[in-house]
């Protein structure tokens, strides 16, 4: 593996871990103040319930990324087609979640959902 490939890696995994801050801080003030405002009826409290669970769930989803990314830069990249549909099932989720922040102007999460993966990417076709 080339060092560019390693530095590539590298990158993906700090921009992982880098938004995790961001993340837990907004799961901690916004979505109970999103939350407060969805209406306290029978339709809505499956939505209430699981909203703040789901988005704590995302810091692990970005810590085993992170950790992923840090081991290939390491290791030389993805080695089994496992892995490799890792590296594919994240790109897609982060292309199709990516576009949603997008329109919302959320470009901040744009750097995990759109340029992380790619840099994992370019990664492993170097």
């Amino acid at each position: 593996m080339t060092s560019l490939s390693s530095s590539l890696y590298t990158a993906a995994s700090f921009l992982c871990f880098a938004i995790i801050p961001k993340h837990v801080k907004v799961g901690l003030t916004l979505i109970p103040k999103a939350i407060e405002a969805i209406p306290a009826t029978e339709e809505f409290t499956l939505a209430k319930a699981i909203i703040p669970a789901t988005w704590h769930f995302v810091n692990g989803y970005l810590v085993t990324l992170g950790l992923l990314n840090y081991r290939w830069a390491r290791s030389g990249g993805p080695t089994s087609t496992a892995e490799q549909w890792m590296v594919g099932a994240n790109a897609l989720a982060g292309a199709l979640v990516g576009v949603r922040y997008y329109k919302a102007g959320l470009n901040i999460g744009l750097l995990v959902l759109w340029l992380a993966p790619s840099l994992s990417i370019a990664a492993g076709l170097l």
